[in-house]
């Protein structure tokens, strides 16, 4: 099967992502050296359904990567909004330069991506997602040009641990303790 990303004029990606298989395999397998194990989970391959362990380190990880770079993307904006005073163009041209990542990683040059022309049912589903994203990134980069980003943060926080509380009440669900 023809992959365009696997091909010989890009051998620097294929040296990367090859060294990024073998680190994530080295870190399964110290992993499940310190971890509880069984043989049925010791004998399960990588393309396997993972564990709740697995998913659950996953999910924690993933938690930190956003908070990290949550964190160091407020603070390089502060210290560019101490410098230049409009909150607004600064997250627009924060998104342009996302939208020229994606352009330059779906090129012919790149090729990580194709694109292709989206359905309607695309377009109904995610440019609601779009408009409330850019307006969350509008109203964070005003909140991180006149209060701390440490205040911020923790607000932003805070009222993500607040909605997960009040769909809990609001549904009356119960959660155990733990959950295997």
């Amino acid at each position: 099967m023809y992959s365009p990303v696997w091909t010989n004029d890009k051998p620097w990606l294929q040296k990367s992502a090859s060294a990024l298989v073998a680190g994530l395999d080295g870190l399964r397998i110290s992993a499940q050296r310190y971890l509880p194990s069984t043989s049925r989970r010791a004998s399960r391959s990588l393309t396997s359904a993972p564990s709740s362990t697995t998913s659950n380190i996953t999910f924690v990880l993933l938690c930190g990567l956003w908070y990290t770079t949550s964190a160091l993307s407020s603070n390089t904006g502060k210290a560019i909004l101490n410098q230049f005073r409009y909150p607004i163009t600064l997250t627009f041209v924060q998104f342009g330069f996302v939208a020229f990542y994606c352009l330059l990683f779906m090129s012919p040059l790149v090729r990580f991506s194709k694109l292709r022309m989206p359905t309607k049912i695309i377009v109904q589903s995610t440019f609601p997602m779009g408009l409330f994203q850019v307006g969350g990134h509008i109203f964070s980069s005003i909140a991180i040009s006149r209060i701390p980003v440490s205040t911020v943060h923790t607000i932003k926080v805070g009222f993500d641990t607040l909605c997960v509380f009040a769909r809990l009440l609001r549904d009356d669900r119960h959660y155990p303790p733990y959950s295997p």
